[in-house]
């Protein structure tokens, strides 16, 4: 009975990690639309910067990867 159990949870740990596995990558690229998004609406986007918030009106590099999305 005690190997089972330790069996189920080693799946379980397998299969979450399973699950997650594209999760970081989503989350940068919504990040990076949520960026243009506010540039593109507002002009500035927030960002804490050295201990202070600070509006940007252009973050290098946010628009290198464009080509790609066609």
């Amino acid at each position: 009975m005690i190997d089972d159990n330790k069996t189920h949870q080693e799946k379980a740990k397998m299969s979450r990690g399973f699950n997650f596995i594209g999760a970081e990558a989503a989350l940068k690229r919504a990040g990076i639309k949520a960026r243009r998004r506010a540039i593109e609406t507002s002009g500035s986007v927030a960002i804490y910067r050295d201990g202070k918030i600070v509006h940007v009106k252009e973050i290098p590099g946010l628009y290198d990867d464009e080509s790609e999305e066609d």
